[in-house]
């Protein structure tokens, strides 16, 4: 299994879909400053069919991932599922595959890619998916406290010895009105 689709026959005017299961280890990158570490392939069964001279690829597939905890910074493993639908066309094809691609509700942006040889390699559109699917925060748990603003110590594990009384210099006239009126 891998992300590599052998399409030869079909473009030969052989089946006109087939059941191809993937498994990818993908080179994600950096989101919001934060690394991605997958922790298993990205996996599933996708369905390939010939559509014209346009190749449509559809599917689930599943993983997990390793995201940094956006109050914590612990590591959380997340579970992902990701709904993959992408159209690929031979290169130099894509006036000929145009109208399909379009009747097919393929915008002809990011989710439709062109295609040398007799193989479709799904790895850089899987990743693109993936990353899109990545939800913009994750917690490790609901009531995690973070981390301390003035030492950075993991307010999940204990507590600090820092002062958190601080208050916005911008409110410091009214905190001396207030302490006034208290006072009479």
């Amino acid at each position: 299994m891998s992300a590599r689709i052998p399409v030869a026959g079909m473009l030969a005017g052989g089946q006109g879909q087939l059941n191809v299961l993937v498994s990818a280890k993908l080179d994600l990158h950096e989101v919001n400053g934060s690394s991605i570490l997958m922790l298993e392939p990205l996996q599933g069964e996708v369905q390939v069919r010939k559509e014209g001279r346009l190749i449509v690829v559809t599917g689930t597939l599943r993983t997990k991932v390793e995201l940094a905890c956006g109050r914590c910074l612990e590591p959380v493993t997340v579970p992902l599922s990701v709904d993959y639908r992408e159209a690929f066309y031979r290169e130099g094809e894509w006036e000929l595959v145009k109208s399909t691609a379009e009747t097919l509700g393929f915008s002809g942006g990011d989710e439709v890619h062109p295609f040398k040889g007799d193989t479709i390699d799904l790895s850089q559109s899987l990743t693109a998916s993936l990353m899109l699917n990545l939800p913009m925060k994750v917690l490790c748990r609901e009531d995690c406290r973070g981390l301390c603003p003035m030492c950075g110590t993991n307010l999940n594990r204990g507590n600090c010895d820092c002062s958190h009384e601080e208050l916005d210099p911008r409110l410091a006239t009214l905190r001396q009105l207030l302490g006034r009126e208290l006072e009479s």
